[in-house]
């Protein structure tokens, strides 16, 4: 059993902290498929997080944890999903630098894409401010991959259109 001192060895990112332990922990080979993790963190406001884990194979035989999707979750249509990946692929190679063809819906946004707290900053703010859309911070926190990334706001975009088609 290993402990991996976070704030020492990767540094805060907030909302990231867990997918990006999680990441660093299966990139470096410290966990693997049948792992058991136990995730304690704290955060503003004296809150404590605290999670158990179980890492399973997924996507060809990667190991990553299992992102469930949010309760109620559809699936997002084709349109709504092109537009995430188009909008987001544009945030990380304009605003970001990161090379378009580094840009793979497996990319690890941690360990392939070299993103840290202030670049989530930075999708966040591009995502709220130009498409109006709230992803919130647990789900936007649960994405590992680019492609995790891009079905996130492509939900949060379809979540939007729906409730526009109510009102």
């Amino acid at each position: 059993m290993g402990v991996l001192d976070y704030g020492r060895d990767l540094g805060h990112l907030s909302v990231s902290d867990h997918p990006a332990a999680l990441t660093h922990l299966i990139v470096t080979g410290q966990i693997g498929v049948g792992d058991r993790v136990l995730m304690v963190n704290n955060g503003a406001g004296m809150s404590l997080t605290v999670a158990v884990i179980r890492i399973e194979t997924c996507r060809s035989g990667q190991t990553s944890p299992a992102i469930a999707p949010s309760a109620g979750a559809q699936e997002p249509d084709m349109d709504t999903t092109a537009t995430a990946q188009s909008f987001l692929a544009g945030v990380l190679r304009k605003d970001l630098n990161v090379p378009a063809e580094q840009l793979a819906d497996d990319a690890n946004l941690i360990a392939d894409l070299a993103l840290d707290s202030l670049a989530f900053a930075v999708i966040g703010s591009s995502v709220d401010r130009r498409l109006s859309v709230q992803v919130s911070a647990e789900d936007a926190g649960s994405c590992i991959t680019f492609g995790d990334l891009v079905a996130t706001l492509a939900s949060a975009l379809d979540a939007r259109h729906r409730r526009a088609d109510r009102d």
